[in-house]
């Protein structure tokens, strides 16, 4: 289902909605790619909170420039941002005994790209969060309450790491806002925002916990489903691919788009993967039953009661998981084998018909390293491990049969939609 937004405020036609984002470094990415998802939609938030690196993203999007917030991630990389090529946690110690890491390149970085004279005119609620090692004592602060001139001064305090090297303010040395609120959503709630969205990068860092029981706020969320990177790694490479998985993440939670690590058009409802799933050939469900050792007969009923579980299981799967779910985690895995590209929107017969496609680089020299996923099927030694590898083997059993199957309609001219099978 697709997203729409909810709640006016007071009596006008203005949704006034409001975005959290979350800390985290150079994860930051991630937020704006989700950015450029949202003002793609047309959705505008009145109210932006963020901690550390998300206040700096957070002042680029309150300041509407939400293409050159993007263009920066895009461009980025470690010389950019540091005045050393690398910064491992090996060498963290060694720099911070001289002093601490030098962010005059990231100070230059904002002073280029930061108006806060813009921000203060378009009127958004624009917080922060940072904390006080002066005063030990946390600092949750909404723009107006900023003096004139010094934001860019507090959106450094509330990305203070440790390790850098930054000035007092008014002679107060301040910490990242993480270590007291990394996911700042409350100051949004407090504001009276009725409908809110996360942008998480699921970091380390305190998160407040947030009752909603029984309190009319809609409170919408967006994050990886995979570990970003680290908070330090600022390389161009990785930045790039959690733009676009920031991107696509928040396009799929607006869209109501299905699939785990792919981006797939949810066009078809649960008895379509049922009779999906019923119509699999004998031919497959005797390769799957000899793969399992189940020594049963090729019945529908061994499909929906011995096989799909044991597929489900071998997924990682809840048991209450839907037909649907099943069988795109299930295809997600031969995607990922077969190099598919990830960040595109797919329908469901496309991404179906372009495994088989690219599943024509399946061939016998396999067969050895089948076998020996064959017998950790059969003995149930499954580590994570084994478990990849045996959804892998029983994928190709699957994608090869209906390969066949699929050559054989063309040849008959029959149409290549997997509800032929």
């Amino acid at each position: 289902m697709k997203y729409k937004p909810q709640g006016l405020y007071f009596f006008t036609n203005i949704i006034m909605i409001g975005l959290s984002l979350e800390g985290g470094g150079a994860r930051g990415a991630y937020q704006a790619g989700a950015a450029k998802a949202f003002k793609e939609k047309g959705i505008e938030f009145q109210g932006i909170t963020g901690t550390s690196i998300g206040s700096i993203n957070g002042a680029m999007i309150a300041q509407g420039e939400i293409d050159e917030l993007y263009k920066i991630w895009e461009e980025i990389s470690m010389e950019k941002v540091f005045s050393v090529k690398e910064v491992s946690l090996s060498k963290i110690a060694e720099i911070i005994k001289e002093g601490g890491i030098d962010i005059s390149l990231a100070q230059k970085i904002l002073d280029e790209n930061i108006n806060e004279e813009k921000i203060r005119e378009k009127g958004t609620d624009f917080g922060i969060v940072t904390y006080s090692l002066t005063e030990m004592k946390p600092l949750e602060i909404f723009i107006q309450d900023i003096p004139k001139g010094e934001l860019k001064n507090y959106l450094l305090a509330s990305s203070a790491l440790p390790h850098f090297k930054i000035d007092k303010i008014h002679g107060i040395k301040y910490l990242d806002g993480g270590v007291y609120n990394a996911l700042p959503t409350d100051l949004l709630i407090n504001k009276g925002y009725k409908e809110i969205w996360e942008v998480r990068l699921n970091s380390f860092g305190r998160k407040k916990t947030i009752n909603l029981d029984g309190s009319d706020i809609k409170l919408n969320y967006v994050e990886p489903k995979e570990t970003l990177s680290g908070y330090l790694d600022f390389s161009n490479e990785t930045s790039r691919k959690q733009l676009k998985l920031g991107y696509f993440d928040t396009i799929k939670k607006l869209d109501g788009l299905c699939g785990n690590f792919y981006y797939l058009k949810k066009e078809n409802n649960e008895n379509y993967f049922f009779e999906l799933l019923k119509s699999v050939p004998e031919k497959i469900l005797k390769e799957f039953i000899l793969a399992l050792d189940l020594q049963l007969p090729p019945s529908k009923r061994t499909l929906f009661e011995e096989i799909i579980p044991r597929v489900a299981d071998l997924l990682d799967l809840d048991k209450s998981a839907s037909y649907e779910e099943i069988v795109v985690s299930f295809l997600e895995v031969q995607a990922m084998d077969l190099g598919m590209e990830r960040f595109k929107v797919y329908s469901f017969t496309e991404f179906f018909n372009e495994i088989v496609e690219k599943s024509r680089t399946y061939d016998e020299k396999d067969e050895k390293v089948n076998k020996v996923i064959e017998f950790f099927l059969k003995n149930e030694i499954l580590s994570k491990v084994t478990k990849e590898q045996s959804i892998r083997h029983l994928g190709k059993i699957v994608i090869k049969g209906m390969r066949k199957l699929y050559e054989k309609n063309s040849r008959l001219g029959k149409d290549s939609n997997p509800r032929g099978i």
